[in-house]
C-alpha cells in the first residue's frame, strides 16, 4: 500500500500504519495463490478494514523441448501436444505451455520424417516442469531375398521384384537386394515370363531389414493347363501377357 508492506499472520490479517489519506490501492501476493487487489478511500486519521479473497493456483507451467534421439539436435517446427493443447516448437525446439492444470499429463511430439514421441509427467500446482521429448527418425530399410523354382528349388534369375515404386531384378542365383525402402507395410510383387506372378506383404521397421524367400510356380504349359487357367470371363495372363477371349 503506497510503498508500504506487511506480512499476514496465522489468522491471515496484516496491519499497515502511517498510510497517507486519500484513494489507496492494495495489492496482495501469496505463494500458490493468484494475486489480488482492492481499492478504497482512507480518511485522514481513519481506519480501513479490507477483505481480499485470493484464488488458489491449480495450474503450472510445462516447457517441452523436442530433439532427435540420435544426436540431441533440436527440432524446430515440431508439433507438441500437452493434454489437448497444441503448440509449434520455436527455433530452439521448445514450446512453453503456461497455466496447465495440475495433475497427470500426457505429452506428444510430432515432426516430419520422425516417429511420434510420447511422455507423461505429473505437474503440481505452481510447478514448472521441463521435459525433453526425444523422437526417433524414420529411416529407410533393406529387403533381401531369394526367389526359387517351386519344383526344383533352384534360384530363378531375371525375376522382376517390384517393391512399391522400386524395381530390382534377381541375379542368376535368384537373389536380390533392395535398399532405401520406406518403412512400414510394403507389398512385394514378383514377375517372370515363365512363372506365375506372386505378391506378398512385408513389414519393414525403420532402419530395419526384412528377408523374403519365395518359390514360384511355372506358368501353364499344356493346352489342358492353359484351358484350366482361363477364367469364367474368358481371360488369362499368359507369360506376362494378358489375353481376353470374352469379346
Amino acid at each position: 500500500i503506497a510503498g508500504l508492506q506487511a506480512v499476514t499472520g496465522a489468522d491471515g490479517r496484516a496491519r499497515i500504519s502511517d498510510v497517507p489519506a486519500g484513494a489507496i490501492s492494495v495489492q496482495v501476493a501469496a505463494t500458490l495463490f493468484e494475486s489480488g487487489d482492492a481499492s478504497t478511500t482512507l480518511a485522514r486519521g481513519g481506519t480501513a478494514d479490507l477483505l481480499i479473497a485470493l484464488e488458489p493456483i491449480t495450474y503450472g507451467t510445462v516447457t517441452v523441448q523436442v530433439v532427435d534421439r540420435r544426436n540431441g539436435q533440436t527440432l524446430p517446427g515440431a508439433r507438441v501436444q500437452v493434454s489437448g493443447r497444441q503448440m509449434i516448437a520455436a527455433n530452439d525446439g521448445t514450446s512453453i505451455f503456461d497455466r496447465v492444470p495440475a495433475g497427470d499429463l500426457s505429452l506428444v511430439g510430432r515432426a516430419p520424417d520422425y516417429a511420434d514421441g510420447t511422455s507423461s509427467v505429473s505437474l503440481a500446482s505452481g510447478q514448472t516442469k521441463v521435459v525433453r521429448l526425444e523422437l526417433d527418425p524414420i529411416l529407410p530399410g533393406t529387403i533381401t531375398g531369394t526367389i526359387a523354382d517351386a519344383q526344383t528349388g533352384s534360384g530363378i534369375g531375371g525375376v522382376e521384384v517390384r517393391i512399391g515404386g522400386m524395381v530390382v531384378e534377381t541375379d542368376a542365383s535368384g537373389r536380390f537386394s533392395a535398399t532405401g525402402v520406406p518403412p512400414g507395410t510394403t507389398q512385394v510383387t514378383l514377375r517372370h515370363p515363365q512363372y506365375a506372378d506372386q505378391s506378398t506383404l512385408l513389414e519393414l521397421a525403420s532402419d530395419g531389414e526384412a528377408a523374403l524367400e519365395v518359390a514360384l510356380e511355372t506358368r501353364p504349359e499344356t493346352v489342358q493347363d492353359i484351358a484350366s487357367a482361363i477364367t469364367p470371363a474368358g481371360a488369362i495372363d499368359l507369360y506376362g501377357i494378358f489375353f481376353d477371349f470374352g469379346e
